[in-house]
């Protein structure tokens, strides 16, 4: 395939080992002229170019990524104005799950006694239900960029058509997600379990690029996997991550755009006005998030860049096996009867099976357990005046055996809070605001009072963010291409723009054209079929 702007490619050349400084960084860089080009890469290889070293040509991009001290160092055998472009290599953070509320009414959780998944109120909301009449996404192939995937997951079983790692950690087929990211995008795509349909496409097929890994996720990276979605000639591309941008994605992006290919992104988390990339590019649908009452998530960003809502809070989706966390808990009262309490809890806390007395510390600040027996006990704190993560922290110093958080307000914190792995050492929870006033009021009439409680792994968790709901988007747009194959992107962004369920707010475009809807995006699609052709 010959891309449109670059018709001839660049044959990969033997790449220089020449020493590089520890402090080195990596640039990208593009000749406008291919014979400039094949000269500077003769002097990288000839050594003639000191402490300079190609370590990757992106032929079909005509971009080189060249190790250097600085930019400087590179212009010094290059003229700028024979250049397209040269930028220094980014490196964003890995997307991670936004820590919001998990809505505590009508929410039917996965206990320990009982091993069905809760039905997806996002589905529902935007009547993806009402649209698998006519189609399940059978035929479609999704891309998902994003932190790679569990392929073991059973959800995924059948699922998975391609996989390619673009990062530095393990083989070009490794795409072990060490963040929960990918696994979680995917699954609202396409995951497929034996109790009911949980993903928005579940006869889709997936191709995983893994572009963001144990450092973070490159720029180049995600040139090369949106480069692979063009070879592919996938149906829709979803990017639940952020950054900067670059020259070679933004190009990248245009390619496929001529080709045809919805790109779907995510708007981000700061809750502000502000226009990300990917979801800046004039050709993607940018995707902010929605609440389980169809209102504004208050950390989605807004811009007129923004073009569509799904739901983002509290999705419930697959995780890496065993990663999930799910909790059951219970007090016994002075009558000796045990009360159950009503919880959730957090990625990466223990767990663990206990029962033990417990004590009753305010807000769990220092100063709070000062005075308390918190050692080899249950503490008990109400939330407030204090971060979570530092009511943790006190706790574990204080000797405590588990923290329950009784809740304030009408919902609960899910997802993770803390990056790193083994900072939460004991089990934590938080209970829902009514049984945590129960198990306070009873603590102070009983001092002997118990708290049972149980952590087990789980290959399901609740996240929160834009990053839930752009994949909701892309799940639609496979349905669509499910009944038209050949139906052009601009014109899936054209139905599902037209159909949306408008959100009325008071700051201009904070909620693009409205919600998504699935049946009415199918229908849409379906009603022009015949102008359209199969395109494979």
């Amino acid at each position: 395939m010959k891309l449109q702007k670059f018709s001839t490619l660049i044959a990969v050349c033997t790449l220089s080992f020449a020493a590089t400084s520890a402090h080195a960084a990596k640039f990208l860089i593009s000749f406008k002229d291919q014979n400039q080009a094949q000269a500077f890469k003769t002097l990288v290889q000839n050594h003639e170019a000191q402490d300079l070293r190609i370590t990757d040509d992106l032929a079909e991009l005509q971009v080189l990524i060249i190790e250097a001290q600085n930019q400087e160092q590179i212009l010094a055998f290059a003229d700028i104005k024979d250049l397209n472009f040269i930028e220094k290599q980014k490196t964003y953070a890995a997307p991670r799950a936004q820590i919001m509320p998990t809505l505590t009414s009508n929410m039917p959780r996965m206990t320990l006694f009982g091993g069905q998944l809760p039905v997806s109120q996002g589905l529902k909301m935007i009547s993806v239900p009402q649209a698998w009449k006519m189609t399940k996404g059978a035929g479609a192939r999704v891309m998902v960029i994003d932190s790679g995937i569990d392929k073991n997951h059973p959800v995924f079983a059948g699922r998975i058509e391609k996989v390619q790692n673009f990062t530095a950690d393990g083989g070009p087929q490794d795409v072990t997600d060490t963040e929960g990211h990918g696994t979680h995008v995917a699954g609202i795509i396409a995951a497929q379990a034996a109790q009911e349909e949980v993903g928005v496409a579940p006869e889709a097929k997936l191709l995983i690029a893994k572009v963001c890994g144990s450092k973070g996720c490159n720029n180049d990276a995600v040139a090369k996997a949106l480069l692979w979605a063009l070879r592919e000639k996938v149906d829709v591309v979803n990017m639940s991550l952020g950054g900067g941008g670059s020259v070679p994605e933004q190009f990248m992006i245009k390619q496929l755009d001529g080709e045809q290919i919805p790109v779907v992104a995510a708007m981000g988390n700061n809750g502000m006005e502000a226009t990300p990339m990917p979801a800046g590019y004039i050709s993607v649908t940018a995707v902010g998030a929605v609440d389980a009452n169809g209102k504004r998530a208050a950390f989605s960003n807004w811009s007129p860049a923004l073009d569509l809502m799904a739901p983002g809070v509290s999705i419930r989706s697959s995780v890496p096996r065993g990663t999930g966390r799910i909790a059951v808990a219970s007090f016994q009262n002075a009558a000796g009867e045990f009360k159950a309490l009503p919880a959730v809890t957090y990625a990466n806390v223990p767990v663990k099976s206990l029962k033990e007395s417990a004590v009753f510390g305010e807000f769990g600040k220092v100063e709070d357990l000062a005075n308390l027996a918190v050692a080899g006990k249950v503490l008990v704190v109400k939330r407030g005046n204090l971060p979570l993560l530092d009511k943790i922290k006190n706790a574990q110093a204080a000797g405590a055996t588990a923290l329950v958080i009784c809740n304030n307000d009408g919902a609960l914190v899910s997802g993770s809070l803390s990056e790193d792995p083994n900072e939460i050492k004991i089990p934590v929870i938080m209970v829902e605001t009514t049984s945590g006033e129960d198990l306070i009021l009873n603590l102070l009439k009983t001092e002997t009072l118990v708290v049972r409680m149980e952590i087990q792994g789980a290959d399901y968790a609740e996240f929160s963010g834009t990053s839930m709901a752009s994949p909701y988007v892309a799940g639609v747009v496979a349905l669509m291409r499910s009944v038209v194959p050949g139906i052009t992107g601009w014109k899936i962004r054209e139905i599902m723009n037209g159909s949306a369920s408008p959100i009325k707010t008071e700051i201009p475009n904070q909620t693009g054209k409205g919600l998504v809807n699935a049946k009415a995006s199918v229908d849409g699609a379906y009603a022009v079929r015949k102008k359209y052709k199969k395109i494979k």
